[in-house]
């Protein structure tokens, strides 16, 4: 029985992670597991949100063939403390500014309420860019 070399790599950049179950790109996160000629795991300890992103499975066959798998990585929405407002004191009949600044995959959807319940001119952001919204209006 002939066996073939089966390699992974990065889908994008075309870096090679292993060959066999040797790892070329040094990643203690990164192993292979073989538990017979047909099965080759590429396990990914610790997934991080730079994993995202497609990995082929490559058998170097005359020819070569393969097949390309996506790893999509979500990421819980978190607040950027520092770009948020927090409290806002105004006088009557002055304007204000109201900032509301998250990350995470896929974009959160920013909601803006009051915390009495009563309800705002737009109570939901109608322009939204990188999870950045400013009083229903995106963010310049």
């Amino acid at each position: 029985m002939i066996i073939d070399k089966v390699a992974w790599l990065r889908h994008e950049t075309q870096s090679l992670l292993t060959i066999q179950k040797h790892l070329v790109l040094k990643n203690s996160r990164l192993s292979v597991k073989n538990p017979d000629y047909r099965h080759w795991n590429l396990h990914i300890q610790d997934v991080q949100e730079s994993d995202r992103g497609g990995y082929m499975c490559q058998v170097n066959t005359v020819p070569m063939k393969s097949l390309v798998g996506f790893l999509d990585v979500v990421v819980p929405p978190s607040f950027l403390d520092s770009e948020t407002s927090s409290e806002v004191l105004a006088r009557e009949g002055t304007n204000i500014t109201l900032t509301c600044r998250v990350r995470g995959h896929p974009t959160p959807t920013i909601t803006w309420r009051r915390e009495d319940g009563q309800a705002l001119m737009s109570n939901i952001c109608q322009h939204q860019t990188e999870g950045r919204c400013q009083n229903g209006k995106h963010k310049e």
